[in-house]
């Protein structure tokens, strides 16, 4: 995909005259008579499309957004989602029924029309001034009659500010979801259901029934998805798992038909999830003589929605700590000053205590502060047991205090591409858990190891352990098992490591100690 030169773009607009100040009157619209019928022509569309996304607007009831379709050519035909931001564009002129051309100058929707592919313009990557404030997001939607071109699009706008990479990629896949959701509504006949070709299709689940619920057929799609043992011909529908709930409603309770119903299967460590269809498929008369069920599995979209949930948390803790370490850092600073001013004067037991508790605060604040930090900075290559060997430094006298042993056992060790910094808190972070796991003293045991192009590196205690359900949490910011603790230590190392392409891993029981696996790319290993 080639990369949008917005600079370019913008002197373009300029030499045409274009006036960056204000937003453009949209000279081309559609008459009142037209809009109508244009949006009647795009009825499915609209439908499927606005539905899906205030369900995905839902998702983040607080966050200012709203969602536009157009068609093929630009014309706007409906807006869904924040009526405030409706109301500005309103008041821009930018209702149903104008074209995004020329005079829109930097648009998602025009480039996305260009391009025949997802586009995005954020902030100041817009043209003209009163839109720089936000993020646009627009996928193409294809010709359902397969001629290639664009049929219409669906947009995302969100202020700049919550703007992030995986809202462009969550809708694609809603384009995905919306163009399979037509394809199935042209298909959802009474002849076209029966046919093979939809029996054998990948992205859906069907099973067909006779009019006392009795399985005529079901494709492998259902199979797979529902883990079947057999096919189930010959078997009332009101059996399968997950689903035959849904048939006993249509054949027993008398519902017309179900339609966009998502089901659950929490049979399985990780749940699946679907969305359900099931019609009625009647005679001349109006009798049902078939049921047509159609499954589609949604976990990845789910999964992609509880990762961009997850990815906001994290980005409002980083600013979140970041705002309260200088807020601290300030006031703290000037205690410590005053506390050394006159040291003299105060009962030396006391100096020393006042002083450790300002230096543990300090200590946490350094924490807040990585959050707030880039991925990767200064990039330098290091050999791992040096690295390691100058945290130890570091470390080794506090544990000699807390009457905990260091066993080392380097069986290799390989040179590493990262920011040496950042790369000695993952170790300090890891090795002041394990300190903090044995109060009453113990042994930290360290392994290094590379090969196979990576460098793995073990550190091992011998304290209390993590139980299962507190494991599951792990990393989680502001969650923590120890008095006193913020939560942010393995936040930060798996932050880390995620930045060096390195990957992390806890393995603990409650009473049998602690395991935390470290795993970086060697240089030079084609990371």
């Amino acid at each position: 995909m080639e990369l949008l030169d917005f600079e370019e773009l913008k002197r373009y607009y300029h030499a045409m005259g274009l006036d960056s100040s204000v937003i453009p009157d949209f000279k081309d619209r559609l008459a009142v008579d037209a809009l109508r019928q244009r949006k009647s022509d795009y009825a499915d569309v609209l439908e499927v499309s606005l539905d899906l996304a205030e369900r995905f607007l839902g998702l983040l009831p607080q966050d200012p957004m709203l969602v536009a379709v157009s068609d093929g050519e630009g014309h706007v035909l409906g807006f869904g989602g924040n009526p405030a931001m409706i109301g500005s564009l309103h008041e821009f002129n930018i209702v149903e029924g104008v074209r995004y051309g020329e005079e829109a100058a930097i648009s998602s929707i025009t480039l996305c029309l260009e391009r025949n592919e997802p586009v995005q313009v954020i902030g100041a990557e817009h043209y003209h001034l009163p839109l720089q404030q936000m993020a646009c997001y627009t996928a193409p939607l294809p010709d359902p009659e397969g001629s290639g071109r664009i049929y219409a699009t669906i947009s995302i706008m969100t202020v700049a500010d919550n703007a992030h990479p995986q809202l462009l990629a969550l809708l694609g896949t809603m384009a995905d979801s919306i163009e399979r959701e037509l394809l199935l509504r042209k298909q959802n006949t009474q002849q076209q259901i029966l046919t093979q070709a939809l029996l054998e299709t990948s992205h859906f689940g069907v099973v067909l029934t006779d009019e006392h619920g009795t399985i005529l057929t079901l494709n492998d799609s259902v199979s797979r998805m529902l883990s079947l043992a057999d096919k189930r011909e010959g078997l009332d529908a009101r059996s399968l798992p997950v689903i035959g709930g849904c048939f006993r409603q249509l054949l027993d309770e008398g519902a017309n038909h179900i339609v966009g119903l998502e089901l659950s299967d929490k049979r399985f460590s990780v749940p699946k999830h679907f969305i359900l269809d099931i019609v009625p498929i009647v005679d001349g008369d109006g009798r049902m003589i078939r049921t047509a069920g159609t499954l589609r599995e949604t976990t990845e979209t789910k999964r992609a929605e509880e990762q961009l949930r997850h990815n906001e948390k994290l980005v409002f803790a980083g600013q979140l700590a970041v705002g309260i370490a200088h807020e601290i850092r300030n006031p703290l600073t000037a205690i410590k000053g005053m506390l050394q001013f006159t040291s003299s004067q105060l009962d030396p037991a006391h100096y020393s205590l006042l002083m450790s508790e300002i230096e543990r605060i300090n200590l946490i604040t350094d924490d807040f502060l990585v959050l707030g930090r880039p991925k990767t900075r200064q990039l330098a290559i290091r050999e791992c047991s040096g690295l390691l060997e100058e945290t130890l430094q570091m470390f080794e006298f506090q544990c000699r205090l807390e009457n905990i042993s260091i066993k080392r056992e380097y069986i290799s060790s390989g040179l590493l591409l990262c920011e040496c910094d950042q790369m000695k808190q993952v170790f300090l972070n890891v090795l002041r858990n394990a300190s903090e796991a044995m109060p009453r003293g113990g042994e930290i045991s360290i392994t290094l190891e590379a090969a196979d192009g990576r460098q793995t590196i073990s550190i091992s205690d011998i304290g209390a352990g993590i139980d299962a359900e507190e494991l599951k949490r792990a990393g989680e910011p502001f969650h923590t098992t120890k008095p006193g603790g913020n939560g942010l230590g393995l936040m930060i190392v798996k932050r880390i490591m995620a930045a060096h392409e390195g990957s992390f891993a806890i393995d603990s029981m409650a009473g049998k100690g602690t395991v935390v696996t470290l795993e970086l790319p060697l240089a030079g290993s084609g990371r």
